[in-house]
């Protein structure tokens, strides 16, 4: 018997592997460390940032949060439990 799949098949769509992934941890570190930079926030305490739930300094904080707005991060849901995330990319029009 076969199982059905969970998700379509795309086969227009090439597969991921272990170095796509790979490659992607690094960039998105790079532009995290990037963010880091524009805010002004030392290399070494966005590491701890991201690996700690303790709470933050707020004006470190907002400082990323500021320069993750300058590159098109729109922050939701904002009072409530967790929060959510929107990239505002560029449109046809070629502005944001």
């Amino acid at each position: 018997m076969t199982r059905p799949r969970a998700i379509p098949k795309d086969d227009h769509l090439p597969l991921v592997g272990h170095r796509e992934i790979e490659v992607g941890k690094i960039e998105l570190a790079r532009a995290i460390f990037a963010v880091g930079a524009e805010a002004g926030v030392a290399r070494r305490t966005v590491i701890r940032l991201e690996k700690s739930e303790e709470p933050r300094s707020e004006r470190i904080m907002e400082k990323l949060r500021g320069a993750l707005e300058k590159r098109g991060i729109e922050f939701l849901f904002e009072g409530r439990h967790g929060v959510g995330l929107r990239y505002r990319g560029q449109t046809k029009s070629g502005s944001t």
